[in-house]
């Protein structure tokens, strides 16, 4: 795998729940600016990984670098989002004051979700809180986008845009994709990487 001289470098991660590894003795370097999208079965550890970077689970063994100094811009497989605020508002806080004026409105238009701007979050179907969320990464001004699952709950040509103008967006960044279908990381440009089944108990 290709190795950035400011990437990340993941080295005999293992992680385990209730005497089941997840995670076993796994080694990843992901380059400064890579793409790379993490595929497999369900329950092979895909988010355990991506919140092992995140530094939000913490491995049993091994060790990440890095990390210090970055900013993140997750997406979750939940929303996470503060739903009795405005789409806007969400963005506005993400980004932490830095949004140019407009800016919010226009990243909702391009992802398909015009007028939503002053919208509490709670009025909002699962597909348009989805875009939100990832509108919400997109403008946080993180250079590390970890992506768990972004693009469910959306039609296939609402998917297709979301695809376009993520893609749009990737430039100097690090992505970091987990999808059941490798075709979203295709469309990215991402490396795939295939996990392997569950591993049996220690």
């Amino acid at each position: 795998m290709p190795c950035g001289t400011e990437g990340i470098a993941l080295r005999n991660i293992s992680k385990s729940y209730d005497g089941r590894f997840v995670l076993r003795d796994v080694s990843l370097t992901f380059a400064e600016g890579g793409r790379y999208c993490l595929t497999g079965p369900s329950g092979c550890g895909k988010t355990t990984l991506l919140h092992i970077v995140m530094g939000i689970v913490a491995p049993d063994s091994g060790t990440v670098t890095g990390m210090d100094g970055r900013a993140i811009a997750p997406v979750f497989q939940e929303n996470r989002l503060c739903e009795n605020l405005s789409a806007g508002t969400n963005l506005r806080i993400a980004a932490r004051g830095k949004l140019k004026s407009g800016q919010a409105a226009e990243m909702l238009d391009r992802l398909l979700l015009p007028e939503t701007l002053h919208k509490p979050v709670r009025t909002l179907s699962g597909g348009m809180k989805r875009r939100v969320a990832i509108a919400r990464a997109l403008l946080s001004g993180g250079g590390l986008l970890l992506f768990d699952e972004p693009f469910r709950e959306l039609d296939e040509g609402t998917k297709a845009r979301v695809l376009d103008e993520v893609r749009r967006e990737l430039s100097g960044k690090t992505l970091i994709l987990v999808t059941h279908d490798p075709d979203e990381g295709a469309r990215l440009g991402c490396e795939p990487i295939r996990f392997p089944a569950p591993a049996h108990r220690p």
